[in-house]
């Protein structure tokens, strides 16, 4: 069961396990996408293969959560780091299409199942006072990572070529699986679900639940504009000519504005409904989408990237709260599962899609699609619908 006062320092060391898989990870898949780009794939090849990424998690997110509910967080994150390293190695070794495609999956899958079972061992280490400054730390610590595991990676190609840098990007993986060695807590044991197992199985499915659903909803439309960013503003950098350190400062640019935003999610959320905040955001990167393909210099897409973090980085703390909080006891994992089934489907299949509207229409296109696609969800989704679950 959760304390009932925040366990701030083993929280600090979670989020230290996620930084440093995420970092990785961040750094990995710049440096993949820069790899197929200078390779001469077309943008739907280069789509197809950072789909990959994203395929055994999307199949297995659930299977993940509940077994982290079952086994607690350890053995997932020590699988995981594990994934994530012989990935990243396997791409340095051999830097081919068809082994980069096996490295895509290892990574993704690694990635996840360090973060679902991350994720679920956080809400067990805070305090019910505390799970919104954990989960806001949690989203600062992905901000940070992806600040500099883009940042570096652009620097590294530019200097010592992709090979080296795919192995550069591998550093922090030992580092994790010794800090994973010294975190553990009584904390950390698996939250029973009820004992009669009649009364779980009355439970049925999480999607059930409105609250849940409806944060799933909004989730998908989180990823959409998160995952248009990651994948494809690299592609369409590379289309205007700018080089891989120029790239990696837009990743690094978006990073810090999600970054400056988290650091200020509490005193945010204080003040404003968390469902207005979500539906601000979301609308207010349709307007940021749809003047993207506008831009013409370097100086203006930077400043795009820092505003569109500054929108989208206040979105998925707000909605992994909502999870945390509204799920059935010892369902936490499986609830987290479920938001990372819908966020690897998006990384999934969203890339490919992208790349062959992007091959059929050019790249700046796109973002007018997705800003379009955006707004005729929003008003279907209303996460409005949340207010109650926070407050």
């Amino acid at each position: 069961m959760s304390p009932q006062v925040l366990d701030k320092p083993l929280v600090l060391r979670l989020i230290g396990l996620m930084v440093l898989a995420h970092l990785a990870f961040s750094g990995l898949r710049l440096t993949l996408t820069l790899w197929a780009v200078a390779r001469g794939m077309t943008p739907l090849g280069v789509g197809v293969l950072l789909s990959l990424l994203m395929v055994m998690p999307m199949l297995t997110a659930v299977a993940m959560g509940r077994w982290s509910d079952r086994v607690g967080f350890r053995a997932p994150v020590r699988l995981g780091l594990s994934m994530l390293l012989a990935g990243g190695l396997l791409a340095a070794w051999a830097p081919q299409e068809g082994v980069m495609g096996l490295g895509c999956v290892l990574i993704g899958w690694g990635v996840t199942m360090v973060q679902v079972a991350v994720t679920q061992a956080i809400g067990q280490a805070a305090g019910p006072a505390g799970v919104t400054w954990s989960y806001s730390g949690l989203s600062v610590g992905f901000s940070l990572s992806g600040f500099i595991g883009p940042l570096v990676a652009g620097v590294l190609i530019d200097t010592i070529g992709h090979g080296l840098t795919f192995l550069a990007m591998c550093a922090t993986l030992p580092a994790g699986l010794l800090l994973l060695a010294r975190t553990d807590s009584p904390l950390l044991r698996p939250t029973p679900r009820p004992a009669d197992e009649a009364q779980a199985a009355a439970q049925g499915s999480l999607l059930v639940h409105g609250p849940i659903r409806v944060a799933l909803i909004t989730a998908a439309l989180v990823a959409l504009s998160w995952d248009l960013f990651n994948f494809f503003m690299p592609v369409h950098a590379a289309e205007m000519g700018l080089s891989a350190t120029a790239i990696g400062s837009l990743a690094a640019a978006y990073s810090a504005g999600s970054l400056a935003v988290r650091l200020l999610l509490g005193r945010i959320s204080a003040q404003i409904d968390e469902a207005r905040i979500l539906t601000a955001s979301l609308l207010l990167t349709v307007l940021v989408y749809a003047l993207t393909p506008l831009a013409s210099s370097f100086a203006v897409l930077l400043g795009l990237s820092l505003l569109t973090g500054l929108i989208l980085g206040i979105g998925q703390p707000l909605a992994v709260s909502l999870l945390h909080h509204n799920a059935p006891p010892g369902r936490s994992g499986e609830a987290f599962g479920m938001r990372s089934l819908i966020v690897s489907a998006s990384q999934t299949f969203l890339p490919a899609i992208f790349g062959a509207l992007g091959s059929a229409l050019g790249t700046g296109p796109v973002f007018w699609v997705v800003a379009v696609a955006i707004l005729l969800a929003l008003a279907v989704a209303r996460p409005t619908r949340i207010a109650s679950s926070t407050r």
